[in-house]
């Protein structure tokens, strides 16, 4: 991971290596954050993932996801896993029916294949997923009905 690391400060493109230093950022709820990437229409890209191709000629690639606030995920996921052979399958480097293994930079894996939606919009597939995941955290969250931004708020800037 360190090696990775290296690379995305370097490029920018995570969080900086003393993460107190301050980078120009997008505004977000009226605050300038510390990092970001833009991507067109100059929209929030919250999610980076690295990615190099495996070395056991298997179709897939090893990956690092950095997330928001300076987070990573450890291994792949069923969420991740689809969207990526989404983005492959509309770039025409998937097949349909063709695995593909997300593998993280620790070895753990999630491998899928897909085929076209039927009567739905165009480019849209069915992922089939299979991997092992772990529950790490549970949560829950309270919504009082009479909170007028219990989901959230936007600012104009």
């Amino acid at each position: 991971a360190a090696a990775i690391m290296d690379r995305v400060v370097d490029a920018r493109i995570g969080w900086p290596a003393d993460r107190h230093a301050r980078l120009p950022g997008p505004p977000v709820h009226g605050k300038r954050l510390p990092f970001g990437v833009r991507g067109a229409d100059d929209a929030i890209i919250d999610h980076v993932e690295l990615c190099a191709p495996l070395t056991t000629g298997t179709l897939g690639c090893r990956s690092f996801v950095l997330c928001p606030g300076g987070h990573f995920d450890r291994s792949p996921c069923g969420t991740g896993t689809s969207a990526k052979m989404a983005c492959l399958a509309a770039s025409g480097k998937l097949s349909p029916g063709q695995w593909w293994r997300q593998e993280s930079i620790i070895g753990s894996a999630f491998e899928g294949r897909y085929r076209w939606a039927e009567n739905s919009e165009p480019g849209a597939i069915l992922p089939n997923v299979r991997g092992r995941a772990f529950v790490t955290a549970k949560s829950q969250c309270v919504f009082d009905p009479l909170d007028d931004f219990r989901f959230g708020f936007e600012t104009t800037t």
